[in-house]
């Protein structure tokens, strides 16, 4: 019976020592695990913000771009029709001098414009506010 016994004393189910050695290494494991699921969480949610407020940032910025662009546009306009009117009237110098100025002065209060070109009804160069010459327009 003492063989028995000694089996006893041998058999994993009587030392409690081998079940709580891997309880620290699988505490170990579960913190890290929870840690990398709350810093993945936590850096989702950082980048899913960023995408938002760069959306945010985009849509105004293209609003205010679309707004400046239309007011541009719209201020080169009515300074093409203010020149049509003012050529209509005979009140724009042709002389080369005064025409030069008037046309470098007219430019620099339209937005978007650079330069200006008369052309005459043959669509040929009469003036210009800077030496360039003027684009093709028969394409």
């Amino acid at each position: 019976m003492r063989t028995g016994a000694s089996l006893n004393r041998s058999s994993p189910d009587a030392d409690p020592r081998p079940r709580t050695a891997g309880l620290p290494w699988l505490f170990a494991l579960a913190l890290w695990l929870l840690l990398v699921a709350v810093t993945s969480l936590a850096l989702w949610q950082l980048h899913r913000s960023a995408l938002e407020s760069q959306g945010r940032e985009m849509a105004l910025l293209s609003l205010a771009l679309t707004d400046e662009l239309d007011r541009g546009l719209l201020g080169a306009e009515e300074g093409l029709q203010a020149l049509a009117l003012e050529l209509g009237r005979r009140r724009l110098p042709l002389d080369d001098d005064q025409t030069l100025q008037a046309l470098q002065t007219r430019a620099a209060l339209m937005p978007l414009v650079t330069t200006l070109w008369l052309l005459d009804k043959d669509l040929a160069p009469m003036a210009s506010s800077e030496a360039t010459p003027p684009p093709d327009v028969r394409t």
